[in-house]
């Protein structure tokens, strides 16, 4: 048996996240048809739809991965349909936005009283993995299977922050997944006609089946025995009957005839149901504007705000879709006018935000989730999305504030990771790492890359190698940790760098500082020479008693770069520098301060556009019979000459 994961290409991420779900746990690669993965898909050169159809007729296990892209997508129709009448066995996920109130689907193949279960509720995706044990080869290690588990709804997560998705209200009583309802004896794949007792999802099914079969002669005769259950008074049943099966032939190419649909609309003009299939039809050809004028009869006939509201936002799309941007604002007006309370409101904004085209003004986006959760504050994902947007657009207080507002216990750990990011920001270095580790605790790959890095930047690399060893176990793991492992290899050898540069030059100073020390416990010199000169000039040298100086003059020109940053065109000119060493003698060692100034300056005065410099420490020792003397100025290791 082979998992078939039916899908919308749009909603290929969400496959993916359920591939590495469904290998994290056990199944085989190979055991998994995904068209959307190049390793799980068509073979080349095989035509998609007969291969497709193989797999089907085989009985796999289908996962209907439901969604609107799904429901409007006539290749998507077209394979429910026919997984729907071979398969044995199979589950409906459906992604977060998905609203089971659909007409779509809940008049579509599938029915809507065998539901399935959102894809990032936890405890039914729990139920789902143990569900899959009677026939492929689950993992025991309930520990792998629960951080699998953990990662697949981290991934959800994020996917539907990254698409803008709000989770919706949950359908009470949702179900694992479940076998088809055995009738007559026969089983799903047989064809037969249901009996005058049949509920309409019977027939459904079995004018399907013929389709899927090629035996229109069937499907002719289901049609029938469901037509001669109703009565002449039933009108808007038969002519919701006649839509739903000729747009499925239309669709699958079974000799629909889409004049004989839109001719529907003469005896049903005030049938909402019947425009919207007629607007189906229009689309699957193409024909956006009769599409558009099916839309707008759906939506003049039906009493539902929050369904008009639906319907307008479906025409609003398809204007956008024909790059008519102009139209979508009269749209939004009318919708505006449908709002009676906070359920239609809502249901507006979250349609409004689907039309990518009419806003792109960030703060008006969180201005509109803003609203929406003043609504219905216990909305995490939009609360989610709200405070990444706000940490998007630099709002950071506002991105922490809303961040908070999810409640510890059900935070992911995409959320734990964002919230250290946002401490972080404000140097709440304490709260970060605390948020760090929730998250890396709920194996969130890129947390631990940052916490990682918090212990490099602290010096504490062994501890950063192990979270990022750690980190390196998780399936399709952050591309941070890859950086984060590139940084914590690099710090060693920068710092073996660093430490080395430090080092230049140490050694010969230290001597120095011992040779001093050498000198100061012996007797000052009775006589020092009254001369000596330094890298700049020659200095007079005074002594009285222990109090040394040491002064001289040098000329320079001045620096033509200097006076081109101070915007001078002059030439350059002489200027007179005088150095003055001021400071005592210990034993024979001479210590004070150093100053080089400009002959009409303050001394110690500074200018960073002139050689002159605040005062520097120096250290002169007059060794015994010495001509040369060893010295320092500043950090700098220098020679004095005695002059006779």
């Amino acid at each position: 048996m082979k998992i078939f994961i039916s899908h919308a290409s749009r909603n290929a991420s969400y496959g993916h996240a359920l591939v590495s779900l469904l290998t994290g746990v056990g199944v085989a690669r190979e055991e998994i048809v995904f068209t959307s993965d190049v390793s799980c898909g068509v073979p080349l050169g095989e035509n998609i739809f007969r291969w497709l159809k193989s797999q089907i007729v085989d009985k796999p296990f289908v996962i209907f991965l439901l969604s609107r892209d799904y429901c409007q997508s006539i290749a998507c129709l077209n394979e429910m349909g026919a997984a729907w009448v071979v398969e044995s066995q199979h589950a409906a996920i459906f992604t977060p936005s998905f609203d089971l109130d659909d007409s779509k689907f809940r008049n579509g193949a599938l029915d809507p009283r065998e539901l399935g279960f959102y894809i990032n509720d936890e405890d039914r995706v729990t139920e789902f993995i143990e569900s899959l044990r009677g026939n492929f080869e689950i993992t025991s290690n309930q520990v792998a299977v629960n951080q699998r588990r953990r990662e697949f709804l981290d991934k959800i997560s994020a996917l539907e922050r990254q698409d803008g998705i709000a989770s919706e209200g949950r359908v009470g009583g949702i179900v694992s997944p479940q076998e088809p309802t055995e009738r007559n004896g026969s089983s799903s794949t047989e064809l037969y006609v249901p009996s005058a007792s049949s509920d309409l999802t019977d027939f459904r099914r079995q004018f399907l089946a013929g389709l899927f079969h090629e035996d229109e002669e069937h499907s002719s005769r289901v049609s029938q025995a469901y037509l001669a259950t109703l009565s002449l008074e039933d009108r808007d049943a038969i002519g919701e009957w006649k839509s739903f099966c000729e747009l499925f032939k239309l669709t699958w190419g079974k000799h629909g005839d889409l004049a004989k649909l839109a001719a529907l609309i003469n005896e049903h003009e005030n049938n909402p149901l019947i425009h919207e299939r007629v607007a189906s039809g229009y689309l699957h050809f193409g024909d956006v504007k009769k599409a558009q004028c099916h839309f707008r009869a759906a939506i003049d006939h039906s009493n539902d705000r929050s369904r008009k509201i639906a319907l307008l936002g479906e025409l609003a799309l398809a204007a956008q879709t024909e790059g008519c941007c102009k139209d979508i604002h009269p749209i939004i007006v009318e919708m505006r006018e449908l709002v009676d309370g906070p359920e239609t409101e809502e249901t507006l904004l979250a349609t409004i935000a689907k039309f990518s085209d009419w806003h792109r003004d960030d703060a008006l986006k969180a201005a509109m989730l803003e609203r929406q959760l003043s609504i219905d504050p216990t909305d995490i994902s939009k609360r989610f999305q709200l405070a990444y947007l706000h940490s998007q657009i630099g709002n950071e207080a506002l991105a922490m504030f809303h961040y908070e507002k999810i409640p510890a216990n059900l935070r992911d750990g995409t959320t734990w990771n964002n919230l250290g990011v946002a401490y972080r920001h404000f140097s709440l270095f304490e709260k970060s790492i605390s948020a760090y580790r929730a998250a890396a605790g709920r194996g969130e790959t890129l947390a631990m890359s940052n916490l990682a890095n918090e212990y490099i930047r602290a010096g504490f690399l062994s501890e950063a190698g192990e979270i990022l060893k750690e980190a390196q176990k998780h399936q399709d793991c952050h591309s941070n940790v890859a950086s984060a492992l590139v940084r914590l290899n690099e710090v060693p050898e920068e710092e073996a760098k660093t430490h080395k540069e430090n080092l230049k030059g140490v050694k010969p100073k230290s001597e120095f500082l011992s040779y001093v020390g050498q000198h100061l416990w012996l007797n000052t010199p009775g006589t020092v020479s009254r001369k000596m000169s330094d890298a700049d000039c020659e200095l007079e040298v005074t002594v009285e008693g222990e109090k040394f100086f040491a002064s001289g003059e040098f000329n320079r020109s001045e620096d033509a770069i200097v006076n081109a940053l101070m915007g001078v065109s002059r030439q350059p000119k002489a200027e007179t520098y005088r150095v003055e060493y001021k400071g005592c003698l210990v034993g024979r060692v001479a210590i004070g301060e150093r100053l080089k100034h400009k002959d009409n300056d303050h001394p110690g005065a500074s200018s960073i556009l002139s050689i002159s410099a605040a005062a520097q420490k120096f250290i002169i020792v007059f060794a015994d019979g010495a001509t040369n003397l060893r010295g320092m100025v500043g950090s700098d290791l220098l020679e004095f000459r005695l002059h006779e």
